[in-house]
Order: C-alpha cells, then structure tokens, then sequence
C-alpha cells in the first residue's frame, strides 16, 4: 500500500511539473472503477465541451458502449489527447 501511494504521488508530481499544453482540445478521465469514469472533452482554454460517465471494466455491452461513446467524443470535437 506504501508503494502504491508513493509511486500515485510520484507519478502526480511529474504530471502536476509538466508544461502545460496549449493550443490543443484533450479528452480529461477521471478513474472511477465501482461508478464508472468520468470523461470531458475540453477546447483549447479548457472550456467543458461535453461530459459523459462511461465503464471501461464490468459488463462486455456496456465496456462496449462506452468505447463507442469515447470514439464518438473523440471524433466530434476533434481532440488531439
């Protein structure tokens, strides 16, 4: 478990030291394994375009579904990462 949370803030440190990325629509996850993810696209100034939930483990329709609805997200607003 120590290892576990040491290599979380390890890995948080690194991302939160990054450069930030301009000029670029991402799609932001946030891990959720019990309730599902939560996705947002996001334009250039960081602005909500859409949000979903979707379950990336768990029934095979609905990890299916959900694959579906991220390449659709993706495709759409024609994020970059």
């Amino acid at each position: 478990e120590r290892y576990a949370l040491a290599f979380q803030t390890a890995s948080l440190r690194e991302y939160l030291l990054e450069k930030p990325r301009t000029n670029v629509r991402v799609l932001a996850l946030e891990p959720g394994f019990r309730a599902g993810w939560k996705a947002a696209a996001l334009d250039e100034q960081g602005r909500v375009l859409e949000t979903t939930l979707v379950h990336m483990i768990g029934r095979e329709d609905q990890v299916r579904q959900s694959k579906t609805k991220l390449r659709e997200m993706l495709e759409k607003h024609r994020l970059d990462t």
